[in-house]
């Protein structure tokens, strides 16, 4: 278990090396700027899919997101670097009245220089089989995420959740459907601080379907879950999790 914590950690570190977004950007590439920037963002549930434990349960987490980004790079002028984004979130989660979960996450802006975002998700679990561990639930999403003070985003979204919980790990898949909103800041003042290749600012909102896989491992009140999530491009997302 300690392995795993410095892994997580290690993750962090690796957020403080912000990739530099590329400029000079047009219409077609801002649209596919907010397909892998604004779905990779989205808040990912990554999470133990068993109930907080109604209004007593509460839920403390790290987690670390990995974006690919060399398809962002070829777009514009060329000029940016690197071919990920890793993003470092704290998180806290409540149980509340009828097993609905909620969560809040945050990025601690000390270490995210280019990066910032917070966002909230629920979930509620709407099948229980009496004799197996199996359940249904549903899951609405939505975060706002800033990137360089040059292009922010606003993404929601709705999913399906099928899990099965064994004693000690748990296996989970879902599917839904996205919406992103992303705002791009033209370069006004002719001095190269706007990320579009004009001067005005511009509005984009695409939407899309979404899947996902997630595993998860326990250690008494502690937890590790892995996610890959899927909208136009794939995602990773890791999280250590401890309950009280």
């Amino acid at each position: 278990m300690r392995s795993i914590s410095f892994v997580l950690i290690f993750l962090w570190a690796l957020s403080t090396w912000a990739a530099q977004l590329p400029r000079k950007l047009t219409e077609s590439d801002r649209l596919e700027t907010l397909k892998i920037l604004g779905f990779g963002s989205a808040a990912k549930l990554n999470s133990d899919p068993s109930s907080l434990g109604g209004r007593g349960g509460f839920e403390f987490y790290l987690s670390s997101d990995v974006i690919p980004i060399s398809n962002v790079q070829k777009l514009g002028d060329r000029s940016g670097s690197g071919d990920q984004i890793f993003v470092s979130n704290l998180g806290f989660g409540k149980g509340l009245f009828y097993d609905i979960d909620t969560y809040v996450f945050f990025s601690p802006l000390q270490f995210q220089s280019k990066y910032s975002q917070m966002g909230a998700y629920l979930r509620k679990p709407v099948y229980i089989h009496e004799s197996l561990p199996f359940q249904i639930s549903l899951s609405f999403h939505g975060s706002g995420t800033n990137y360089e003070n040059l292009i922010g985003l606003t993404t929601t979204g709705l999913d399906m959740i099928l899990s099965y919980d064994w004693p000690k790990n748990s296996f989970s898949a879902g599917v839904g459907h996205g919406r992103s909103i992303g705002t791009f800041i033209g370069d006004s003042t002719g001095a190269g601080n706007g990320v579009n290749s004009t001067a005005d600012t511009y509005t984009q909102d695409v939407q899309q379907r979404h899947w996902f896989l997630s595993a998860t491992q326990r250690w008494k009140k502690t937890y590790l879950s892995l996610q890959y999530d899927r909208y136009f491009e794939g995602t990773m997302s890791l999280k250590l999790a401890y309950r009280l």
